[in-house]
């Protein structure tokens, strides 16, 4: 601006203007070159006058225009473009200049990838460069041209920034993508018998070479609903955590991969069932010295419990190993005490099952067993089962009301009482509550996430139904010869105490306890203690696990510091419970009930938890709509933050006899300092306890999450509030009346109902929305299905349709009356406004008026063997099942084959076409899985379904069919058996004195010589995946060995010492087809890890020009193997489990 002042200035008084230019212009940066490019051309246009007395190098007067008009829109890697530019040169001048350069958005520099010169010539020409665009960074997809020109009258090199003439295009940088993966296990349709089954996979490829990154895993249910989908590392495997899956459920999955820029395509999707039955080991400790004649007795009564606990959990827990001592011995950590001789007389079974799981109880079942009054057949297998509800399920005996039929918990008790007068056991009620028990469902699907909760209720079988029979072991001790030196480990009596500080706050993170073992047989031990405080309450607990040498050792218990520090007080602490186990069968050998009394410390010693209590609480009735009523009473409670994080808070509201009023949990984002959580409890369910305050809140929990989980912090304190009438607070929105009427409904004029509907009368004050839930019960008492309706209601009396599906009152072929067994109002919260029991007996119905399914089982039977090669063996079992088709289409049978003793053999399908009519579909059972199974006939079809063409069930039946009898042997044999003969040892092949394998023979009994293929997992003794391996080898008939060498560096690397188990045994024939399976064959002799070739390791640092480490540097190590990684923060980096040689290491 000053410079065009000057020139309007001189222009004015027509004086001449001259401007000494530089060629050091050049180097101007931009905004200095715009600004004199601007004072130029206002010269020019004002017919000033420019004399150089110097080069000058002024872009905008040389180069008047530039630009690229040929540019590819996308590019693949590896790919030649070519660039096309036009330009006009204005001036003649020496040379005319241009670069063209390129460069990532996530690069900082440009890079020159041409260069073009121009002689001395005007007007406007073209130019075309061609270059190679580079390998992109990761998460860049586009790169960007740019071309600069410069004229001179001298020397001048323009650069990426210069001022004068350039353009840019953008070029899209295409990638392709990975491969899918290939799907190996589970293998499509798989039953799995396990709550955390692995999948694994074969890695894809990718065609541009790049590197695997990353797989995300897909899991769906029945609906296509996603019930997990989480990216992982490069891994071949995953193992399902636990709590994600559903028993009896089935799951389908995929697999795709990233290669750092895009996800490849999903791989094949394929299904797995779920089909885990939970056992429980059982061990039982008789007081007396028990005959022969007690052993049987105790013996078929755990049979019959490990059969109703199956039957009552819907096929999904039983019994496994039960161990019965007597003469007192295990008495104290047994699960089951039975201390009452009189069994015959007039008492079955006097016991109690200990320790308790509910700290209320001191024995839990402790009420006698009454055979004599209850006529139960099943006498002490029912008490088994019903204290064990207790014991390992955490149920209670409890009522869901004075109802006269008692449709309770699982474990409600069953005697003649004044809530339930009529009822009495019969081994399998028929009234039991394992069919319909909402609350004892409820609580089992909280403690096994994985048990699926019956749609109705699991059939109970009339007679009694003999499942997998447990292994029953039975100690006849006689204790005058009892000699604990005999055990392989034992406690010295010797021990001491400490506090340890492991981060250096002056806190202890832990009160440790040594305790001293004295160990007679090398191997792996475990020992367990639980602390108490002085009063008998536990605090916690910890666990050591250790591999011991013959002789004296000393094994430390660490005892969580912040769970000590909540107690509060300064006290001395009690170790109790103390016991020692065989790490590797978990056989108890020794126990101490009180084993030792710490030094006394002050609670403030020890780590301070990210959060505390003040002691600050504040409580206040909140009025929300201003009609006077108090929506809830709000608990301020005052904490002190040590650490920024998420909380949840959550507390239970007392009247003052400490009965349960409400609970609420409030999660918050708190900052450090001190803070006020609010926990605010429903009025509503306050007014209708009619119970006045003040009221308490105990049970106060704070849940913190941080990257190392969910930590739980309890505070044993508790607050009385200020006095409240019941009245203070809020009336409830909405009510039943009382009134019912019900109909049937025929929706598509075939004169059948598809529904019972049932109207029920509510009256309501105030608007809102409102949901309706209920529970349709035959005569009988027994559950049919359940219907909910959600509407807006405004204030006064409406009436709201329930409509139960007719279909499933058809199937249940029970006529009515029917009964609203139980009813429940909601708010838009879904809070609980009003509920009735036994609210309505409906009109009589026969169950042939409401509508029918499109297809059913007739009960028609048959079976027989098919031999389809002429062997005289037969290669299926075929069984024959009649069904009745009333609308034509293609349906799908399935149906689950058990032997005698109900352990399951095998599944079947057949979907087919089917005409309107009666007609039978076969069901082809494989013969060579039953003549493996080695279990001779009959065997029971347990269980049947039929589904139509969209997946549907139609029509099921439980313990459908059993067949004539059968040898295993008349079906057709694999061509190769697993013998369950099995040998492990180290192989050294360089004689270094450390094992490069862990090899395992495995014994095969060969039928047709041929080639077989054997593959197994090794995991250690927790369930770790550890390494694959696999044999191919040609076998001649006859009983042959074959090796399966595990990778003695993986097991190094996976750092745990053995023993290890053999999983998932597989051989197959030549054709790939499974000859035989194990899903565990083999638990090896006990090995450290330290005994295995853990390879080599190479260590090193990547500094840039500037000496600076250089993190995230990709290092590639290249020998006699391949391995790579990634530098850290530092520069630094370290590749293990290399094999010896030379190595190239290349930086990327």
């Amino acid at each position: 601006n000053s410079l065009i002042e000057k020139f309007n200035l001189a222009n004015k008084t027509k004086d001449p203007l001259v401007i000494v230019i530089h060629p050091s212009i050049t180097g101007a940066d931009e905004e200095k070159l715009n600004a004199f490019s601007q004072f130029l051309n206002h010269v020019k246009n004002n017919n000033g006058r420019i004399k150089p007395l110097s080069s000058i190098t002024h872009l905008t007067e040389f180069i008047t225009s530039l630009e690229i008009i040929s540019a590819p829109e996308s590019v693949s890697l590896g790919e030649t473009i070519t660039i096309t530019v036009r330009f006009t040169a204005e001036i003649y001048c020496p040379s005319y200049y241009f670069r063209i350069y390129g460069k990532y958005p996530s690069e900082k520099e440009w890079r020159l990838h041409a260069e073009h010169y121009h002689g001395v010539q005007t007007g406007t020409f073209t130019f075309s460069k061609s270059f190679t665009i580079p390998e992109p960074p990761a998460d860049d997809s586009s790169y960007a041209i740019r071309v600069v020109g410069q004229g001179c009258w001298g020397t001048c090199w323009p650069t990426p920034y210069s001022y004068e003439r350039r353009d840019e295009v953008e070029i899209a940088v295409a990638n392709r993508p990975p491969s899918k993966p290939t799907l190996l296990s589970p293998s499509n349709n798989e039953f799995v018998p396990s709550i955390t089954p692995t999948l694994r996979w074969v890695q894809a490829t990718d065609p541009d070479g790049d590197t695997i990154t990353k797989n995300q895993i897909r899991i769906r249910d029945e609906d296509g609903n996603d019930v997990l989908n989480i990216e992982i590392d490069a891994a071949t495997s995953y193992t399902i955590p636990a709590n994600i899956l559903t028993n009896l459920k089935q799951y389908s999955w995929s697999v795709r991969a990233f290669d750092g820029k895009e996800w490849g395509e999903w791989s094949d999707s394929w299904t797995f069932t779920l089909n885990y039955v939970h056992e429980f080991d059982l061990v039982a400790s008789i007081q007396w010295d028990a005959d022969t004649e007690t052993f049987d007795e105790y013996r078929g009564a755990m049979l019959r419990a490990s059969n109703i606990l199956q039957d009552i959990t819907d096929n999904q827990m039983r019994l496994g190993t039960i161990t019965i001592y007597d003469n007192g011995a295990s008495w104290c950590p047994c699960d089951v005490r039975i201390h009452n001789r009189i069994l015959r007389e007039n008492v079955a079974w006097g016991f109690c099952l200990w320790p308790p799981t509910l700290k209320r109880y001191i024995n839990l079942g402790n009420e006698l067993w009454q055979p004599r009054q209850s006529y139960d057949t099943y006498e002490g297998g029912w008490v088994i089962a019903h204290e064990f509800g207790h014991y390992y399920l955490n149920l209670p005996d409890e009522y869901r009301g004075t109802q006269s039929l008692c449709p309770g918990c699982i474990m409600a008790e069953r005697y003649p009482t004044e809530l339930c007068t009529a009822e009495r056991v019969t081994g399998y009620p028929q009234h039991t509550a394992a069919a319909g028990g909402d609350a004892c469902w409820d609580r089992l699907h909280q403690q096994w996430p994985w048990i699926r909760v019956p749609p109705d209720p699991p059939l109970i079988p009339e007679a009694p139904f003999i499942h997998k029979e447990p292994t029953v072991i039975i100690h006849d001790i006689d204790l005058g010869s009892h000699n604990s030196s005999s055990m392989s480990a034992e406690f010295t009596g010797v021990y001491s105490d400490y506090g340890l500080d492991t981060d250096g706050d002056g806190l202890y993170n832990y009160l440790v306890i040594e305790v001293g073992v004295n160990i007679t047989n090398a191997g792996n031990y475990s020992i367990i203690g639980t602390l108490f405080d002085g009063k008998g309450n536990e605090i916690t607990w910890a666990g050591n696990y250790a591999y011991l040498d013959i002789g004296s050792h000393i094994l430390w218990l660490n005892f969580d510091g912040m769970a000590i520090r909540q107690q509060g007080i300064i006290q001395e602490y009690y170790l109790k419970d103390l016991r020692l186990f065989n790490a590797d069968d978990w056989n108890l050998l020794d126990y101490v009930s009180d084993a030792y009394i710490t030094s006394t410390y002050n609670y403030t010693d020890f780590q301070k938890p990210p959060v505390e209590l003040t002691g600050n609480y504040t409580d206040y009735g909140v009025d929300v709509d201003g009609d006077g009523l108090y929506d809830y009473l709000t608990i301020e409670v005052e904490v002190n933050v040590t650490s920024e994080g998420n909380y949840s808070l959550e507390g239970q509201l007392n009247d003052l006899i400490h009965s349960g009023v409400e609970w609420e949990m409030n999660s918050s984002h708190l900052d450090v300092g001190i803070q006020r959580i609010k926990l605010n409890f429903d009025g509503v369910t306050i007014r209708k306890q009619e119970i006045n305050g003040p009221y308490s809140i105990s049970n106060l929990t704070l849940y913190y999450e941080s990257e190392r989980g969910l930590s739980q912090f309890m505070f044993n304190k508790s607050y009385i509030t200020s006095e409240y009438n019941y009245t203070d607070f809020q009336i409830p929105h909405i009510a039943f009346t009382g009134i019912f009427l019900d109909y049937g409904i025929d929706t598509d004029g075939d004169a059948l109902y598809d529904y019972l509907t049932v109207e029920v009368e509510v009256n309501t004050t105030a608007a809102g929305s409102y949901h309706i839930i209920g529970w349709l019960h035959d005569s009988g008492g027994n559950p049919i299905t359940w219907a909910n309706n959600s509407m807006y209601l405004g204030p006064g009396i409406h009436t709201i349709p329930l409509n139960f599906d007719g279909l499933t009152i058809y199937r249940q072929k029970i006529n009515g009356p029917y009964n609203i067994g139980y009813i429940v109002l909601r708010d838009d919260d879904y809070r609980e406004i009003d509920s009735l029991y036994d609210a309505y007996n409906t009109s009589s119905y026969s169950y042939k008026n409401f509508e029918r399914p499109l297809a059913e089982f007739t009960g028609v039977y048959s079976d027989y063997g098919l031999d389809t090669d002429g062997d005289g063996l037969y290669n299926y079992l075929v069984i024959e099942v009649g069904v009745n088709i009333t609308n034509a289409g293609i349906y799908s049978i399935e149906g689950w084959l058990y032997d005698s003793d109900q352990n399951y053999i095998i599944w079947a399908n057949n979907s087919t076409y089917l005409d309107v009519g009666s007609q039978l579909v076969t069901l082809d059972f494989d013969g060579i899985i039953i003549y493996r199974h080695g279990v001779d006939g009959p065997y029971n079809l347990s269980y049947i379904a039929l589904y139509d063409e969209n997946g549907t069930l139609i029509d099921a039946q439980t313990d459908a069919y059993v067949t004539f009898p059968y040898n295993y042997s008349d079906f057709s044999s694999p061509n190769a058996f697993l013998s369950d003969v099995y040998s492990d040892y180290g192989t050294d092949t360089n004689g270094d004195g450390l094992y490069e394998s862990l090899t395992i023979d495995v014994g095969v009994n060969v039928v047709v010589a041929g080639n077989y293929t054997l593959t197994g997992w090794l995991y250690d003794s927790d369930g770790s995946e550890i390494v694959q391996a696999s044999n191919y080898t040609y076998l001649n008939p006859g009983n042959q060995l074959i090796l399966l060498n595990f990778d003695g560096m993986a097991i190094y690397e996976h750092g745990v010492n053995g023993t290890y188990n053999l999983s998932y045994l597989t051989l197959y024939d030549e054709n790939g087809t499974m000859a035989d399976y194990r899903s565990y064959a083999y638990t090896t002799s006990p090995y450290n890890y330290t005994q295995f070739y853990g390879g080599a390791t190479i260590t090193g640092t990547v500094i840039d020009y500037n000496g600076d480490p250089v993190p995230d540097a990709y290092i590639l190590a290249i020998g006699p193997t391949t391995a790579s990684t990634i530098t850290d923060i530092n520069g630094t980096y370290r590749i293990t489990g290399l094999q010896t040689g030379s190595y190239t290491i290349r930086v990327e």
